[in-house]
């Protein structure tokens, strides 16, 4: 009877173990890779960084009003005005993004994670 009830206990510490681990991880997700840049929407990385650039420019009023402005469209617009921003920062020797972080359809800023 002791055994059964040692076993029982166990189990149930090893289930407020793996529960409790479960919400340590809560709210982290994996991030997608873009034309070499990590992309976070309405997100920030866990990982110390510092801000680079802002990244602007995807109000287009004539892609608004023909609903031509989806999500893929603002991700790549962004992507590509970091990928001008990064060409300029590689040229003066300045250091180049690795990742660029999505506020909203119009303003973006591009990081460089600290632990590289």
């Amino acid at each position: 009877m002791r055994q059964v009830l040692a076993i029982a206990v166990l189990l149930l510490l090893f289930s407020f173990t793996i529960n409790s681990s479960s919400y340590e991880n809560e709210g982290v997700a994996q991030v997608r890779k873009v034309n070499g840049f990590d992309i976070y929407m309405y997100a920030e990385p866990m990982a110390d960084y510092e801000e680079l650039f802002n990244v602007s420019g995807f109000w287009n009023w004539g892609e608004m009003a023909d609903d031509r402005a989806t999500l893929d469209n603002i991700v790549n617009t962004m992507i590509r005005n970091a990928k001008k921003k990064n060409k300029k920062a590689y040229q003066s020797g300045d250091p180049k993004a690795d990742a660029i972080i999505i506020y909203n359809n119009d303003r973006a800023i591009g990081i460089r994670y600290l632990s590289n």
